[in-house]
């Protein structure tokens, strides 16, 4: 009986804590409201300036320099200086330079005038 008591006794004492723990103060965390730009810009909607993105010989050539550095490593790339950049077709072909006596090939990267693209890279022989 003794235990029959203590049992009631402690159904009663949860029943009555249950409730408190069933209401939680814990705030569930909303989603923060979706932010809409004003304009979205898509790829129909480029138009790339008459004289292209990569307008001159100068331009062509730090572009060139800046894809064969990661690639080749900085100061091989500086011993193929100067460079030379020429136009045909709108696409530049850019090469380094080798000195005189000096055995190998040169860096060469072919980008177009339009937009920019790396259409090849390679090194020569």
């Amino acid at each position: 009986m003794k235990h029959l008591s203590e049992f009631f006794s402690a159904l009663v004492v949860l029943i009555c804590i249950i409730p408190f723990y069933s209401c939680s103060t814990t705030k569930t965390a909303k989603s923060p409201p979706e932010v809409k730009p004003e304009y979205t810009w898509e790829i129909e909607d480029w138009e790339p300036r008459e004289e292209g993105l990569v307008p001159n010989e100068e331009t062509a050539i730090t572009i060139a320099v800046a894809v064969w550095g990661p690639i080749y490593g900085k100061e091989h790339i500086q011993q193929k200086a100067p460079y030379r950049a020429v136009l045909k077709d709108g696409v530049w072909y850019v090469t380094g330079s080798l000195r005189f006596g000096w055995k190998g090939g040169v860096p060469e990267a072919e980008i177009s005038k339009k937009d920019g693209r790396i259409l090849r890279v390679e090194h020569g022989m």
